[in-house]
Formats: structure tokens, sequence, C-alpha cells
């Protein structure tokens, strides 16, 4: 089973939904928000949010982290990725050598 990862679904507005892939986003929000016509749903990873769903627990979450929380999470990891892209130099082999 794969991990969730943080989705913003813009229907009217937008929400926050904690799911496998974009099309699991998209049906935890039909699920949860039903109405008497069509919306196009549109849902998409996310590692930024809404400042009214800082402290919002997101929809289809498995643990009581903040979408505030889950954002600064993701943010740190991207830093630390873009750091250690821009500065990480394999080392050289030492070929020949037993």
């Amino acid at each position: 089973m794969s991990e969730k990862k943080l989705y913003e679904v813009e229907i009217e507005d937008r929400i926050y939904v904690m799911a496998e892939s974009s099309a699991e986003a998209e049906a935890v929000a039909m699920s949860e928000f039903k109405y008497d016509f069509e919306f196009d749903y549109n849902a998409f990873e996310t590692d930024t949010c809404f400042h009214v769903w800082q402290n919002e627990i997101p929809y289809n979450s498995d643990d009581n982290k903040t979408v505030g929380q889950i954002c600064e999470e993701l943010q740190a990891e991207k830093k630390k990725k873009q750091y250690m892209q821009k500065h990480y130099r394999p080392l050289p082999f030492d070929i020949g050598k037993k």
C-alpha cells in the first residue's frame, strides 16, 4: 500500500485531503461534499496551504497532524533534498585497490 500524501482539492472552494493519489483525493472530496449539481474536482499534490486551513486536520487523515504541520514537514523535506542535490558530491572510486 502506498503512503498517503497531502492533496489540495478545488471544488467551489478548496479543501485538503490525505490520499494515495489525486483520483483518491477527488473521490474523498466527492464523498464528503454531495451537491445537487455537478462540480469539477481538481486535485493536486501540494506542500503549501491556504491560511484558513493551517490549523485544520485534512479529510481522510490517519493521524491528528494539521495541514500546517504536514506542509512544514514537506517543505523541510524539500529543502533537505534541494540541499543534498546542490552540495552532495560522490566520492571518487578507488579503482584497482582491494
